[in-house]
């Protein structure tokens, strides 16, 4: 079974997206911060894909980012930024970490859909 790791101070984003990703077969791996996110990693190296925030507390989404993508073995997983965050040169500067999108919240199943489509094979992965 594919994972993927939902980073968000949001326990009630977390829980949306993964009930969300819960009818696509996915298991979820949820951390609440950066630095919980990097030891979730660090415990479960088969993560498919990453969501992650901006705004959280302890380590935010950007320092994840910076510190994620500074690891060789992390770079292979898809980071997609979750966010209400829509600013420009913030997305300039994550977009060259490595970030592959950027979902605003509240996000919807389609475009959740799109995103899973685009990093699992079609047909393996859809929102029923």
């Amino acid at each position: 079974m594919k994972k993927v790791l939902c980073i968000d101070d949001s326990q009630l984003i977390r829980k949306s997206l993964a009930d969300l990703l819960a009818k696509t077969g996915l298991s979820v791996l949820e951390a609440e911060n950066g630095r919980v996110g990097l030891e979730v990693l660090a415990r479960n190296p088969d993560v498919s894909l990453i969501f992650c925030d901006i705004n959280m507390p302890e380590m935010n989404g950007v320092a994840f980012c910076e510190s994620y993508f500074a690891n060789v073995e992390y770079r292979k997983i898809p980071v997609f930024i979750l966010t209400t965050e829509g600013e420009l040169s913030l997305k300039d500067e994550l977009k060259k970490f490595g970030v592959k999108g950027w979902v605003m919240k509240p996000f919807s199943e389609a475009k959740i859909s799109i995103i899973l489509k685009h990093i699992f094979p079609v047909g393996r992965v859809v929102i029923k």
